[in-house]
């Protein structure tokens, strides 16, 4: 999981866009709105030409009440995810993992999600 530079959670593993759509760069350095005019699925093959990078927001709201989540957010703002999540009303279908302990900690520090 990654954030775009004007804080937009996206479902992608690497730090850069490079490998996995039609762009370049770090997916930090771009906006929401160029993240989702990129084409995530042509590497895969011609049936899943024209697919956007998922977003974290619409991939919980789907899954909601179907599975557990699992987030990687090594290098994301706890805070944003925290309040995502609330707002979905899915504090007992997420995990959390951030990576490093300085984020584990800073997790620890906010008020519990399912506050």
């Amino acid at each position: 999981m990654r954030q775009s530079s004007d804080d937009v959670f996206y479902l992608m593993h690497d730090g850069t866009v490079d490998r996995t759509t039609s762009g370049r760069g770090r997916i930090g350095w771009l906006t929401a709105a160029q993240i989702d005019q990129l084409d995530a699925g042509s590497w895969l093959g011609d049936p899943f030409a024209g697919e956007r990078v998922p977003r974290l927001d619409e991939y919980l709201k789907w899954i909601k009440g179907q599975a557990r989540v699992y987030i990687d957010a090594k290098v994301a703002d706890p805070q944003p995810l925290i309040d995502m999540v609330r707002e979905l009303e899915m504090a007992d279908q997420v995990f959390f993992w951030f990576g490093n302990d300085k984020k584990e900690r800073l997790f620890r520090r906010l008020p519990p999600i399912s506050a």
